[in-house]
């Protein structure tokens, strides 16, 4: 009986050192791909005066699942040089739009008004996305020029 014992001990030993699961934390699949922006609208170069409305459309693919869109919008008239800028009253828009997302497609089509006191003049409209895992997408920057 005791040799019975031991050997059903025995295999009982084997299964349970034999666990799969504690490989699984060792060999995760982790997704390093990052998303892929692709902006439809508004086109390279687009003009808007002030206090028009920018349609914004395209979509955001991810191989395992979207989180968030995002959407910079600033003054870039300046060149980014250290030329001198004529005196302005109006307003450099600088503004960011955070849009939650999930899945592993978003299409969007979002409008997006241009304050009515916004400075003229190039603008840069850059969208990126993240992925759940924390991937970011390359950034689409699209030129805008602000003209009254």
């Amino acid at each position: 009986m005791k040799k019975v014992s031991l050997f059903m001990m025995a295999i009982s030993l084997a299964f349970v050192s034999c666990d799969k699961d504690d490989d699984d934390d060792n060999n995760q699949n982790t997704d390093t791909a990052k998303p892929v922006v692709t902006v439809i609208s508004p086109a390279k170069h687009s003009e808007f005066a002030p206090g028009d409305t920018i349609h914004f459309e395209g979509e955001a693919l991810d191989n395992e699942a979207l989180s968030e869109m995002k959407v910079d919008i600033h003054w870039a008239d300046d060149g980014h040089s250290h030329g001198g800028k004529r005196a302005s009253t109006a307003m450099k828009w600088d503004e960011e739009f955070i849009y939650e997302i999930s899945g592993r497609e978003w299409q969007f089509h979002e409008d997006i008004i241009i304050p009515s006191d916004a400075d003229t003049g190039m603008h840069h409209f850059i969208v990126s996305a993240l992925d759940k895992a924390g991937n970011q997408s390359d950034f689409v920057e699209v030129d805008l020029h602000i003209e009254k």
